[in-house]
């Protein structure tokens, strides 16, 4: 079971529950220097972001995603570092490719974090984080990546052409390759979406 929230700018975001699931890990971003502030003390350093999907389904069908953010940082006392070993099963060496991680499968235990406004209802706070990495579950069904899904590294950049109209580029040719490829995979599932027989799932 998941929780619809919407942000201010009314896009919506589906979260997993607390619970146990099994993730595949599809990406490793760069979030380049970021500046954050933790009881008053303002620093800024180099950050990533990896993103899990999940071996369970939102309300339009698609797997559901989670994200660990971190400094950049392998010391041996940091949080990168211990989720690093956790899915590893052993502890990183002091220079790592973290890239080398995609496509691995992990068991995520997995807890909601949910914090409300001084009337109760409205939500001002919702993060799904996950508390652990374990091996995967022998038995459970193992999630795959999406086949629409792109890298935040090869994601097209807006950005002015000529005449100032605005025009997109790519990182790479491969990047626009898989730009391509993921396109055609969204149409295909879209197309098999609408094409399938009502009451299709229904079992008497």
């Amino acid at each position: 079971m998941s929780t619809v929230v919407t942000t201010r700018a009314g896009k919506v975001f589906e979260k997993p529950e607390s619970g146990i699931y099994q993730g595949v890990l599809a990406d490793v971003v760069d979030l380049g220097m970021v500046t954050t502030t933790y009881k008053g003390v303002t620093k800024t350093q180099p950050m990533i972001r990896i993103i899990w999907y999940l071996n369970a389904n939102g309300k339009d069908g698609k797997a559901l995603s989670v994200a660990q953010k971190f400094n950049a940082n392998l010391h041996e006392k940091s949080n990168l570092y211990k989720s690093v070993k956790q899915i590893l099963g052993g502890a990183p060496p002091p220079t790592y490719d973290l890239d080398k991680l995609i496509g691995q499968v992990r068991t995520l235990f997995i807890v909601r974090d949910t914090e409300l406004a001084a009337d109760g209802v409205t939500v001002v706070k919702d993060f799904a984080n996950v508390q652990g990495i374990t091996p995967a579950q022998a038995g459970v069904p193992v999630p795959s990546i999406p086949a629409d899904f792109i890298r935040s590294k090869d994601r097209p950049k807006t950005q002015a052409g000529p005449a100032g109209a605005a025009v997109q580029t790519f990182a790479s040719p491969e990047a626009a390759k898989a730009a391509v490829l993921a396109a055609a995979a969204a149409a295909q599932a879209a197309v098999q979406t609408q094409s399938k027989p009502q009451g299709a799932d229904v079992a008497f």
